[in-house]
């Protein structure tokens, strides 16, 4: 029997249901110690015999692997690698997987309540109270103070969010993100040493810097205004702890808000117990819906590496396939090429005729076919590393930033700076999604169809990349969402679909298939009718809102107003760290690989119309088999006209 080790705290200690598909396709599952991080002698103890590892935050060194020889994929339920030697990893042949976003409600939450705690004098007041005291100590609000964030992935947008809905002034840093788009007042983005200089309140949401030295050393940290509020549920590196701890005691630094300790628990008690330490025990993803959202994620990883039905895509991957599907990495974004020279590149995402023109691009997009497509717009010294990473690939997977940078006659400060005008978060973020796209087998010299293609080389790759595309829809699909939608759906006193450009296809196709399980529905093409029927829905109806990129403005607008008026909201979309996420109940995630440079969306289509049809098969099921023989005879009578003979 196929072993799979389980090591997060938050599984050890009370396995979940979310383990059960596992056990159901005849894995074994073994346990590392119950609620606590394993150490090199438990791991060494237990990985022998197992092919794959769903992984906590436990540091994993490289020679640790020597004892997982049948080792295939280690499995992330969270949104960090820093604990992974991801390169020993490739250098195997281990995939490594990801659940980033799946954590975000929870880790956003507890830092406004960090925040909060913070400003409030919250532990000092229970302390007193709890001693016999009465203590009145005079606070701070959120509404008009100014918070830095700094890191605008998914957890950091979802914190912008909720401080902005509480009136805070809103600072952001993200060398990796772009600004939101003209108009949107809630968020200023500034260089980093501004926002530190202006932050009331800061908040940390960024990785490791690449040199793995704390952001915010004593220099930084002395930047800070007096009495500024630190708020860390990031990563404990970020911040040099000496430094810190001098500006808590001489009170330049009001007052540390942490989830992350440098070691956990910790035994040098300096931080922890400072009195101007607010603590907690590394719990930002410990909700049950974290937990259950990226406990589901990775055991899809494991199910779609290790099943006998695993699919093309991975049974035939090879062995530089380790990192095939990082998971829901944070969300793509919008290529910048650096420059005043070179202006942001405007796409436009499959899926959605009328998304925005800024769109960014998705993380399951083949990163060769992003680089083939930027090149001509990158700096020149930019240009040569790009002309590297296409020729050579397999090379660029194996090598080092001072490698590469020596191949492509650059700097090594160059190499990083193209890493991050193609939309990576880094060199090692860079080799991630290059292992993805040579696991693929559709690099941008094999997928892209050039001028001098024959027609049937077209077709070819017009069907190997929608095959590989619909394959990649299939294990990304969450039936546990699927079978939600399914409840709402037969308890809907009516359902409307919406969509725009290709999606509304999806949404008329599905509008056809309902009728006939007796649900009143429908789908105007209209958008003036659309927003009058989102307007009316009230509590009991269902509204099936299908965006492929999530981030349609007038989608999300419907989407709103229907939870507004106490509808359902049913979301079908690539991704779940898109603005529709929040206004949806149920999310159905059809995330494919769309290459909108080849040809038109149809990928992304086809594979919501595969799903609009799972969803009402899965519903008539649920009516019974007596519903089930009325569509049979209704299709005979169907068939009889085609034939002519009903008369």
């Amino acid at each position: 029997m196929t072993r799979i080790l389980v090591t997060p705290r938050s599984l050890t200690a009370a396995p979940p249901p979310e383990l059960d598909p596992l056990r159901q396709a005849g894995f074994e599952l073994v346990f590392g110690p119950a609620g606590r991080l394993p150490d090199a002698e438990d791991l060494r103890r237990l990985l022998p015999g197992c092919t794959g590892w769903l992984a906590g935050v436990e540091p994993v060194p490289p020679a640790l692997l020597d004892a997982a020889p049948s080792l295939r994929i280690i499995a992330r339920n969270g949104s960090g690698t820093d604990n992974l030697p991801l390169e020993a990893c490739a250098r195997r042949g281990i995939r490594v997987t990801r659940a980033a976003g799946a954590n975000a409600p929870g880790v956003a939450e507890l830092t406004v309540a960090l925040m909060l705690a913070a400003c409030r004098h919250l532990p000092e007041t229970v302390a007193g109270l709890r001693a016999g005291g009465w203590p009145r100590l005079p606070g701070r609000e959120i509404a008009g103070s100014r918070v830095a964030i700094i890191g605008m992935g998914a957890i950091g947008r979802r914190v912008a969010r909720i401080l902005a809905a509480m009136d805070a002034r809103l600072l952001a840093h993200d060398p990796l993100e772009p600004p939101p788009g003209p108009g949107d007042p809630s968020v200023a983005y500034v260089p980093l040493d501004e926002a530190l200089s202006r932050a009331g309140i800061l908040t940390l949401h960024c990785p490791m810097t690449a040199d793995g030295k704390p952001l915010l050393d004593a220099r930084r940290i002395a930047r800070l205004p007096e009495g500024c509020i630190l708020v860390n549920t990031a990563r404990a590196g970020l911040v040099e702890e000496a430094a810190l701890l001098r500006a808590l005691d001489a009170g330049h630094v009001a007052a540390y808000a942490t989830d992350v300790f440098a070691e956990e628990p910790p035994c040098d008690r300096s931080l922890a117990a400072h009195p101007r330490v607010i603590g907690t025990s590394h719990v930002g993803a410990l909700t049950d819906g974290s937990v259950r959202r990226a406990t589901q994620e990775a055991v899809a990883q494991l199910l779609a590496a290790l099943a006998p039905s695993g699919g093309t895509i991975l049974t035939a991957a090879p062995p530089q396939a380790a990192f095939l599907r990082p998971g829901w990495r944070r969300k793509g974004r919008t290529i910048r090429a650096g420059s005043a020279d070179h202006p942001r590149i405007r796409t436009r995402s499959g899926g959605d005729d009328m998304a925005p023109d800024d769109t960014e691009i998705p993380s399951s997009r083949n990163i060769l076919e992003v680089i083939r497509t930027m090149q001509p717009h990158l700096r020149k010294s930019d240009r040569k590393v790009a002309r590297v990473v296409l020729e050579q690939p397999q090379r660029i997977l194996n090598a080092t930033v001072a490698e590469t940078a020596r191949i492509a006659e650059v700097s090594q400060p160059t190499v990083i700076r193209f890493c991050v005008a193609i939309g990576c978060e880094g060199f090692q973020d860079l080799k991630i999604r290059l292992a993805q796209s040579l696991a693929l087998g559709t690099p941008a010299t094999h997928s892209a169809i050039s001028d001098d293609d024959s027609p049937e080389a077209v077709a070819s790759k017009i069907f190997d990349y929608t095959l590989t595309s619909l394959d990649w829809a299939r294990h990304a699909l969450d039936m546990g969402q699927m079978n939600a939608a399914v409840d709402l759906i037969l308890n809907a006193t009516h359902v409307e679909f919406f969509g725009f450009g290709a999606s509304a296809i999806v949404a008329q196709d599905l509008q056809q298939k309902f009728p006939l399980f007796g649900i009143p529905c429908n789908a105007t093409m209209d958008s003036h009718q659309q927003l009058m029927a989102a307007s009316m829905m009230k509590p009991g109806a269902v509204a099936v809102a299908i965006s492929n990129t999530g981030q349609t403005l007038s989608i999300i607008e419907l989407a709103r107003l229907a939870r507004e008026q106490g509808a359902k909201v049913i979301a079908m979309t690539g991704s779940v760290e898109t603005p529709l996420f929040d206004y949806a109940d149920v999310v159905i995630k059809i995330e494919t690989l769309d290459n909108t440079e080849l040809f038109t969306p149809t990928t992304s289509r086809i594979a919501a119309l595969v799903a609009g049809d799972i969803l009402s098969t899965l519903v008539a099921r649920r009516l019974g088999a007596a519903h089930i023989q009325r569509l049979v005879r209704m299709k005979r009578y169907l068939s009889q006209m085609r034939k002519n003979t009903l008369f």
